[in-house]
């Protein structure tokens, strides 16, 4: 029996009844406007039945300059959120805390009118195909300000907690890399790690709902030369811990281009939670509850990695794609055995009934 994975365990005041995150790869469920459909409520209202002690709503949107695919949803008003509430009050029956990502695309976003990009800094790269402009600091206070509304949203919707994502090549996780913040002012890398936006970020929804959890995404290393590395990652968890923030779901890799897709360092990477070793020194020297993504195939992974006090939760994406019983199978002690065809595609069938290779 996974008594580590099963066990309950606290986030504050609030009691999680078991340590798995349900935290979905993109769903591409939404209208072309970023709008709701009966197929995303249904795909979630799916999700919300596999026993996780938290569900973390696929990246929303702030802004539909800031969609980073299509079909993405966006939350940048109460027209787009409509029928959420619904869906929220189906996971609190199933006894699961409902969060939901908050997300920006930056210089990975789809490209807007005349193929304009926004991000940290004016770079050049080879996957990057539209005209990047640097942002204002007017503009990073309409950015500041679009997450702030995204988190009244949410609350209002009956959302218990929302996952800032500051990781996989998002906006903010442009600020925090040398790769592509090449800025001067008070928002460059070379000034505390680039996590002023961040920073300012935390602040306004700390502000719009105090109440909420805040749980942030990093990145622990870039994964390119050059990149920024688990060090930087610690300094800033532990900024943002005298924040107070507390709760941080770290990944690797800076990805550049198509974000809906797998790390190449991951494609060639079968090895089982390849970055446990990293996260068990990111939660040492943080001392914050860290939930570790990636590689956790089945359940006996998930316990080595909790037994060893590498993470707090474990985070799972397309493995409860692959397998759609994985909980359910863990809390009966039932092998997986399924895990072993996976390809690790990069393209998760999340839409579907789970994998296509189940077919």
């Amino acid at each position: 029996m996974y008594e580590k994975l099963l066990f309950p365990v606290k986030i504050g005041l609030r009691t999680i009844k078991n340590k798995i995150v349900a935290a979905p790869n993109p769903s591409f469920l939404c209208d072309d406007d970023g709008n709701l459909t009966p197929k995303f409520f249904n795909y979630y209202k799916e999700m919300a039945d596999k026993s996780a002690g938290i569900l973390i709503i696929e990246g929303a949107a702030i802004s539909k300059e800031g969609r980073g695919w299509h079909n993405q949803c966006v939350v940048s008003d109460s027209l787009n959120f409509l029928g959420i509430s619904e869906l929220v009050v189906k996971m609190r029956k199933q006894d699961c805390l409902p969060m939901i990502q908050l997300y920006h695309g930056g210089i990975n976003a789809i490209s807007g009118a005349h193929n304009k990009l926004y991000g940290p800094s004016k770079i050049t790269h080879k996957k990057i195909t539209g005209d990047i402009t640097e942002l204002t600091e007017t503009d990073i206070d309409t950015i500041v300000n679009q997450y702030k509304k995204a988190a009244g949203l949410a609350w209002n919707a009956g959302f218990s907690g929302v996952e800032i994502n500051a990781a996989e090549g998002t906006l903010l996780h442009q600020f925090l890399s040398p790769i592509t913040n090449k800025r001067t002012d008070l928002f460059a890398f070379g000034y505390d790690n680039g996590i002023l936006i961040l920073r300012k970020v935390i602040s306004a929804v700390k502000e719009a709902v105090s109440e909420m959890v805040i749980c942030v995404k990093l990145s622990m290393r870039d994964l390119i030369p050059g990149g920024a590395g688990l060090k930087n990652c610690i300094e800033i968890a532990k900024e943002l811990k005298a924040m107070g923030i507390s709760l941080f779901h770290v990944t690797e890799g800076l990805k550049i281009g198509d974000t809906a897709c797998l790390h190449p360092y991951l494609r060639n990477n079968i090895n089982p939670s390849p970055f446990a070793d990293d996260a068990l020194v990111f939660k040492a020297e943080t001392k914050c509850q860290v939930i570790l993504s990636t590689g956790m195939r089945n359940p006996e992974i998930a316990e080595k990695v909790l037994n060893k006090d590498c993470c707090d939760f474990i985070s799972l994406s397309r493995s409860l794609n692959c397998e759609p019983e994985w909980i359910d199978m863990a809390i009966t002690n039932q092998p997986i055995e399924f895990y072993k065809k996976c390809k690790r595609c990069m393209l998760c069938q999340a839409a579907s009934k789970g994998c296509i290779l189940r077919r």
